[in-house]
């Protein structure tokens, strides 16, 4: 398990590849996965509709609204009809006060630079975008302690819809539970 202050280095350092669930959560989440796919369906496919209830014709028109990440960096977070906050029901090795968020948004987040000396490298604006985006978000429910990431995409087992993480430490599990219930994350616009 990780405690609160190792979760925020790992993060803060880019070594996303360490935050791994405990071995019982990720024999949980092969079932799952291996089970849809059993079934003819997969992880995009579930999330798409029975977690968020979008449709992938929804998806491929705003992909052609939004062609190019200049387009994408000022939609994303833009409207609450793009973007959804969800629970991750197989979260990371996290202490009981440390909850597992996950952002999912319709339009593709342009974090990671097309660089392929750095393919790590992040476009700084959509950084603090997403940073004003969840600072604002989760002040109005007294969380003040989070941090966030989106997977490297070699890390990524769900590459098609954008999605940031959102670890958020919380010693009371209320602000979290009407976070959830409320569904009203607040836009954001440009900086």
């Amino acid at each position: 398990m990780f405690d609160w202050n190792t979760t925020v280095g790992l993060v803060r350092t880019g070594k996303l590849d360490q935050l791994v669930r405990t071995p019982r959560v990720a024999q949980q989440y092969r079932v799952f996965r291996d089970e849809l796919a059993r079934k003819g369906s997969s992880l995009l496919n579930n999330i798409l509709e029975n977690r968020l209830h979008w449709s992938g014709e929804s998806l491929a028109g705003l992909e052609a609204q939004y062609p190019d990440c200049d387009r994408q960096a000022v939609a994303f977070f833009s409207r609450p009809d793009l973007y959804a906050v969800l629970p991750n029901d197989f979260p990371y090795d996290l202490e009981a006060d440390v909850h597992h968020l996950v952002v999912w948004s319709k339009v593709r987040i342009p974090l990671y630079k097309q660089d392929k000396d750095d393919p790590c490298a992040m476009d700084l604006v959509v950084r603090d975008k997403i940073d004003r985006f969840l600072q604002h978000n989760l002040a109005r429910y007294a969380l003040t302690e989070f941090v966030w990431f989106i997977n490297y995409p070699h890390l990524q087992s769900v590459k098609t819809v954008s999605h940031v993480h959102v670890l958020v430490r919380a010693h009371q599990r209320n602000p979290v539970i009407q976070l959830l219930a409320e569904d009203d994350f607040e836009p954001v616009g440009e900086s």
